[in-house]
């Protein structure tokens, strides 16, 4: 009996002492909203922002990054080499965190992939690092069947999303250089695209992305002008008809 206590007493002070390291990771993911909000004033987006690397700030987000991440990369790789049980490994109040994390600090990290000459096909190319797999395919456990939200998310669910913008503008320089491309390349990166377009319009309905992509200075919205120079100021499709009749202004 005693022996079931003192493992009850010890686990509860390594629960009590995790608990107080998350809250601290709380805390410091908190300062990136301030972050965000500066991002916004200039027109620019968190992601933009980042990556520019034009802004004193960047130097104090970069270092909570880090923190961040070597945190959650840890506690990641710490839950997956225990057994498992039913329900989320991590639990429902740390897999919220994790979300969190996973959503506002993975565009950071793919704004310094995308910097890389030559960079493209982050998610699916096996360069997206493991613990942000695994926590969003831990939160896909947890939210099946669950309904869709009525306003806009405050950072985008999908934490890819950047990764999807960049590949696409790709695709488009790639076209807008015609000498080079051959027919089928052509027609190949035009499905590509619709294939975007379509993702693009499915989160905007879904209210899974967040307003700032509608930045006038973000990367979203250069995208979406380098595209409608491809497809012509004629060209008709939800997304399209969105954008040109600037409803996004009302996006909230």
């Amino acid at each position: 009996m005693k022996k079931h206590e003192t493992e009850l007493l010890i686990q509860k002070k390594k629960n009590s002492g995790s608990d107080k390291k998350l809250n601290k990771m709380k805390t410091c993911l908190a300062l990136f909203e301030w972050y965000k909000k500066e991002s916004n004033f200039l027109n620019t987006g968190y992601y933009d922002m980042y990556k520019k690397q034009c802004n004193p700030s960047d130097i104090n987000v970069s270092e909570y990054k880090k923190r961040l991440w070597n945190f959650w990369e840890d506690t990641v790789t710490e839950v997956e080499n225990k057994p498992q049980m039913e329900g989320s490994p991590l639990g429902v109040r740390w897999l919220w965190a994790g979300t969190n994390y996973r959503r506002m600090i993975e565009p950071l990290h793919i704004a310094e992939f995308y910097k890389k000459s030559g960079a493209r096909n982050y998610k699916n190319g096996g360069k997206r690092p493991k613990h942000f797999i695994l926590l969003e395919q831990w939160l896909e456990k947890e939210i099946k069947g669950k309904a869709k939200r009525q306003m806009s998310a405050t950072s985008n669910e999908d934490s890819c999303f950047w990764a999807h913008v960049e590949d696409a503008i790709i695709l488009c320089n790639l076209l807008n250089n015609g000498e080079s491309v051959t027919d089928v390349e052509k027609v190949t990166y035009k499905e590509e695209l619709k294939k975007f377009e379509d993702y693009v319009w499915d989160v905007i309905d879904n209210y899974a992305v967040c307003p700032d992509i509608f930045l006038e200075k973000g990367s979203f919205m250069r995208w979406w002008k380098q595209y409608k120079g491809i497809v012509g100021s004629s060209y008709s499709s939800q997304l399209a008809d969105y954008m040109n009749s600037r409803s996004y202004l009302k996006y909230t």
